[in-house]
Parts: structure tokens; C-alpha cells; sequence
């Protein structure tokens, strides 16, 4: 059974007489239910069909390039900010080696036979309080 407002919806949507959009909505129910196709395909029709359905696809090509970063100026000065402060520290005479890992993210040294890293993060939002 045809449901009214499907028919009435039909009709406004694809502009169809009241006749035209019950047959429509009819078909429409033989083929959910698998039915036999109100409208078979030729043989010709049916092979096209199928070679359409079964396409095979190109391999698929993979971008493994590595992405160039842009450099974090403001993160290089505050690190280049940090050395020029430890170097100038009163404990400086003890620093042993000073390595810049990363220069925007990462410092590694060693104090007094103590080994360190300091690592500065850049939050990309504000933290709310």
C-alpha cells in the first residue's frame, strides 16, 4: 500500500500526474522487494551494465614526500634567549656541553656531570581558566 503523502510528495517534487506518481512509487516497491524489473535491459544493455559495475581501478599512487616545516621564528629567538642566559649564569663555569637537538624545541646539556633537557612547547590555543 502506497503511502498518501508519498504520493502527494512525489507529485509537488517531480511535477507527475496523481496516476503518473503511484505507478512511479509502485515500481519503485517491486524493485525493493526484488521483484522482477519493471524495465529489464537488453542484452546488450545487461553487458554494459556489468562492465560498468565491475571497473577496475588504477594502482593507487602514494605522496610519501616529507613536508618542509617553515621555520618558528619566534621559537628559535626564545631558544637562542635561553643559551645567551645560561651562558651569562653564575653556574655557567659548570656547564660541560650545551646541544641545541632542535633549535625550535629541544636543548640538551649536561651540569656538573648531571645530564639535562630542557624542551620549550608552543600551545596553539589558549588554555581557558
Amino acid at each position: 500500500m502506497i503511502d498518501e503523502k508519498k504520493i502527494q510528495k512525489a507529485m509537488k517534487n517531480l511535477d507527475l500526474t496523481r496516476e503518473e506518481a503511484i505507478e512511479m512509487l509502485q515500481e519503485d516497491e517491486e524493485i525493493d522487494k526484488h521483484d522482477a524489473n519493471p524495465h529489464p535491459l537488453t542484452a546488450e544493455q545487461e553487458k554494459v551494465a556489468k562492465k560498468m559495475r565491475s571497473a577496475t581501478r588504477g594502482p593507487t599512487v602514494y605522496n610519501l614526500t616529507k613536508r618542509e616545516r617553515k621555520p618558528n621564528e619566534l621559537k628559535r629567538e626564545i631558544m637562542n634567549a635561553i643559551e645567551a642566559f645560561v651562558s651569562t649564569a653564575e653556574w655557567s663555569a659548570e656547564l660541560e656541553s650545551w646541544k641545541l637537538s632542535n633549535p625550535e624545541r629541544t636543548v640538551d646539556f649536561v651540569i656538573d656531570g648531571r645530564s639535562f633537557t630542557l624542551m620549550l612547547t608552543e600551545h596553539r590555543k589558549p588554555k581557558e581558566e
